[in-house]
């Protein structure tokens, strides 16, 4: 053949294989401009992927500065396609006796095979600089159709998915990590998979245990649903995280969602061991998947699964995140503004307070103060919830207690008074305290209690004998015109005034809930303790038998009061 019809083009590029989708296009342009329909130059393309991928994974071995030349040329009616690397080749006997491996739908194992088995010529050369491969095959007129073997032409179409699936991986591998959001990548990725798998219907069925404002945000994708609701295959895969597919209408007549189509894939999309959602790709006709585009789709799947898993995990950490500093101002506050108070107890009496708070923040706070009347007044409050809310109310309320016991007002109006203040100032806001108020005159020999809404106040005697004054009307906080009751007990020399919050008893134990009744029983058995050992004793026993001790959800307070017997003569 002349030289002078010679035309066509020689590239050299690195050993990446990202780089041979842009090559397959600008061959694809070459061979489209010689008039190659578009069957012949699908099988050219499916020539130059495989042997310069192989160039590139084998030839280079890794090395991806290693570098691979490509040549094509077209002489009269005959194309030539050349492939060099810097690597040693194939073994003589694959070159000599190619073949495909036993399973036809393997991905690995068939390269010479169908190179061989398309060209009208194959040669190899091998050198110290590395080895040259050469296609060559005529095409009369550059437009006839060939006859070619079925098997080979399914073979081929597996291959071919697998390249354009290739170049879509290192696309979408790019695109994880440059997508502006989950939504925005998702979204692309779909639609780089419309283009390597066909389908006529594409559905991502996302878990409702996902954040809310993330499944907020996925959901404005038109592909995206909830799985609540499925049934049939698509429920089987959320239930057995076991991937599904069906090749008849036969297989999914019974199934409302499916039925319509012939053929399809449910997979499962997870990361990290835990489950976001289903995939559904389906076709209302055959040809059924081949075993390329469902490795496709679970490679996607894969992929979505990590995205979701990424953006989930960071609006946990963001809640967790804001979570901690919420406990460090919270706590802040409760250093400051809500310290135990430090009191001089007079000879006449003693008094014991300790406080241990849930997740570093304490709802309860207690307040002793001594009236210059010479009343002694003690308030234990348990605030609705845990963090900054509860420790703002418990500060609202130290400063409003602080203001009322300074002036002339007595225990039921420094009630209502504390009642009124909440109510101004918490609004609509359904927040809430429950407190103990209680006044000892100097006397010493009576106790008069106001409960709104809390636990009941006892009085404990050496002998085990148990007191209780129990609630007299609502927590502060909820109704502006609650109305509240003293209750007054008698006081002997050998009784204990006990006030605490609700986190001493309330709490679950290997066998069951521990209660009032259970609590009561122990107070019994330690009336003869002094406060300190109480405290001790029943925290070591929450210890030995609370489950998860360490992480109790609830604030543990404790105040006693005991008056101190006159000194023998």
């Amino acid at each position: 053949m002349s030289e002078e019809f010679v035309r066509g083009d020689c590239r050299v590029l690195h050993a990446r294989v990202e780089l041979v989708e842009t090559l397959r296009e600008d061959f694809s342009i070459f061979l489209s401009d010689l008039g190659l329909d578009k069957k012949d130059i699908d099988f050219w393309q499916l020539m130059l992927s495989e042997s310069v991928v192989n160039a590139m994974l084998h030839g280079c071995q890794g090395d991806v500065e290693a570098t691979v030349r490509v040549r094509w040329t077209c002489c009269g009616e005959e194309i030539r396609l050349e492939v060099q690397d810097p690597g040693p080749g194939p073994a003589d006997s694959v070159i000599n006796e190619p073949s495909l491996p036993t399973d036809p739908y393997q991905s690995h194992g068939r390269g010479i095979y169908l190179l061989q088995s398309y060209a009208d010529r194959l040669e190899h050369w091998k050198s110290a600089a590395g080895y040259l491969q050469r296609i060559v095959k005529r095409h009369e007129g550059m437009s006839k159709d060939q006859e070619r073997d079925t098997v080979l032409e399914q073979t081929l179409n597996e291959l071919s998915v697998s390249y354009e699936s290739l170049a879509a991986f290192y696309r979408l591998g790019d695109g994880l990590v440059r997508a502006e959001s989950v939504t925005h990548f998702i979204s692309q990725a779909v639609e780089d998979l419309r283009k390597v798998v066909r389908c006529h219907d594409l559905t991502l069925y996302l878990s409702d245990k996902l954040q809310e404002a993330l499944h907020g945000e996925l959901a404005t994708l038109p592909f995206i649903r909830s799985w609540s609701g499925l049934g049939g295959l698509q429920q089987e895969v959320v239930a057995t995280r076991v991937e599904q597919i069906w090749e008849s209408y036969t297989e999914v007549e019974h199934d409302a969602l499916l039925k319509p189509y012939a053929c399809g894939i449910c997979y499962p999309v997870m990361a990290g061991g835990k489950q976001y959602g289903v995939i559904t790709v389906v076709r209302r006709e055959l040809p059924y998947y081949i075993a390329g585009e469902l490795n496709t789709v679970r490679t996607f799947a894969d992929l979505f699964g990590i995205a979701i898993a990424n953006a989930d995990n960071t609006i946990v950490r963001t809640h967790e995140q804001r979570a901690f500093q919420e406990l460090a101002i919270a706590t802040e506050i409760q250093k400051t503004l809500l310290p135990l108070p430090d009191v001089t107890c007079p000879p006449e009496w003693n008094l014991f307070t300790a406080r241990r708070s849930a997740r570093d923040v304490a709802g309860d706070y207690l307040e002793v103060h001594r009236h210059r009347s010479g009343d002694t007044l003690f308030a234990v409050v348990d605030v609705m919830g845990k963090g900054v809310s509860a420790a703002f109310l418990a500060a609202m309320f130290r400063t409003a207690f602080n203001v009322l016991v300074g002036t002339d007002t007595d225990l039921l109006g420094l009630a209502h008074s504390l009642n009124q203040v909440l109510c101004s100032h918490i609004g609509d806001m359904t927040l809430f305290a429950t407190c103990a108020l209680v006044s000892i005159p100097p006397s010493l020999d009576r106790v008069t209690v106001i409960n709104a809404g809390h636990c009941p106040v006892i009085l404990s005697n050496e002998d085990g004998t148990l007191r209780e004054a129990e609630p007299s009307g609502p927590p502060f906080g909820l109704f502006p015109d609650a109305v509240y009751e003293c209750e007054t007990l008698p006081v002997t020399p050998q009784d204990k005034l006990l006030l605490f919050t609700d986190g001493l008893y309330e709490w679950e134990t290997k066998d069951g809930f521990w209660g009032w009744e259970a609590f009561l029983d122990f107070l019994r058995q330690e009336a003869a303790s002094s406060p300190a050992d109480i405290w001790k004793k029943l925290l070591r026993k929450m210890e030995r038998e609370c489950q998860d001790f360490a992480d109790t959800h609830d604030d543990l307070t404790l105040l006693v009061w005991g008056a101190n017997p006159p000194p023998e003569k």
